[in-house]
């Protein structure tokens, strides 16, 4: 019931005959050099629940009779140049748990029926150029774990229905054109790890309820529009290794919370309207780490070198500063 051919170096394309094995469950092709389109006939494998052709040179576009496998459970398409957009008939596999189409070449709008299939748990879709708007049924999605939108085309708001998902534990959206505000419901999530959101057109302030993510490790909103500071909130994310808030309209003084983030490696405030004195808690707290740069210590990059009364920042532990009379070139 199994064909575990991964990393191989197989060129050709997939059989069609494959087809004539009823009983396979598990056929993996990932990681070769198989060209090709996929075969349609694949869909009679009414026993198959893993499907795992990602990382090869499959082109074409992913043709709708797939779906007929209705037993599938793992999707894995990754890594291809597939094209074309992605057929509503996926909303018939209500036992799909995985879902990788990302780094293909696909575009056109997400089918409201993927938001149909409610065990699904990871869907990556990065790295294509979908666009249009994620719909509120994404709250239909309460199994999901890995929500994986990044670098496509789309657009609209964020939908407060996101805060449904409460087993969600990573969730990208950036480089996209997302536009509103952050939904406070996003606190809901209590087991997110991970909150990218950075290249896109968001506004507003930072919901304080983000704070409430205590599970959080990293938290990156740079390149946007966000206005208002640093919530206080934010000095109960005890796990929190990344905040990134670069490049925003951010201001007022950094707060003294910050401080409490223990496990703090990276933080980029860079290209705000911080002003005053960086807190102190926060210097010793991050001049306790040995040595500098990501993940090898701390580091911490601000506007600073500026006329501090003229209202710059003062920063005593930044390890790069960025000078706004300079067009943020390192001082």
């Amino acid at each position: 019931n199994t064909i575990h051919l991964s990393s191989n170096n197989l060129g050709g394309s997939i059989p069609s005959e494959l087809s004539k094995l009823p009983h396979l469950e598990y056929l993996y092709l990932d990681g070769n050099n198989i060209g090709g389109t996929i075969p349609p006939q694949l869909g009679e494998l009414r026993k198959i629940t893993l499907l795992s052709i990602g990382g090869n040179n499959i082109m074409g576009t992913i043709p709708q009779e797939l779906f007929d496998a209705t037993n599938l459970e793992w999707l894995i398409l990754h890594g291809n140049s597939i094209t074309g957009t992605l057929p509503a008939a996926i909303g018939k596999v209500a036992s799909l748990k995985r879902l990788y189409l990302n780094d293909n070449a696909m575009q056109g709008t997400i089918p409201e029926s993927l938001y149909r299939l409610e065990q699904l748990r990871s869907l990556r879709i990065n790295n294509n150029t979908f666009h249009g708007s994620i719909p509120s049924l994404i709250g239909n999605l309460t199994s999901l774990q890995v929500c994986s939108f990044h670098n496509n085309e789309l657009n609209s708001t964020i939908p407060t229905e996101i805060g449904k998902l409460t087993n969600l534990n990573e969730l990208m959206l950036q480089d996209n054109h997302f536009s509103g505000t952050i939904p406070k419901q996003i606190g809901n999530s209590k087991q997110l790890g991970f909150l990218h959101a950075s290249n896109n057109l968001l506004s507003g302030r930072i919901p304080i309820e983000l704070g409430s993510l205590i599970d959080l490790k990293e938290l990156s909103l740079s390149n946007n529009q966000l206005t208002s500071t640093i919530p206080d909130s934010f000095g109960q994310l005890s796990w929190l290794t990344t905040l990134e808030l670069s490049r925003n309209s951010l201001g007022g003084n950094i707060s003294a919370s910050v401080g409490n983030l223990s496990a703090l490696k990276s933080l980029k405030l860079e290209g705000n309207y911080f002003e005053g004195d960086v807190p102190q808690d926060l210097c010793d707290m991050l001049e306790g780490k040995d040595g500098y740069g990501p993940f090898q210590g701390y580091h911490f990059s601000s506007d600073c070198g500026g006329d501090v009364s003229a209202g710059s920042l003062s920063c005593a532990c930044c390890t790069r500063c960025f000078n706004e009379f300079s067009s943020n070139v390192p001082v």
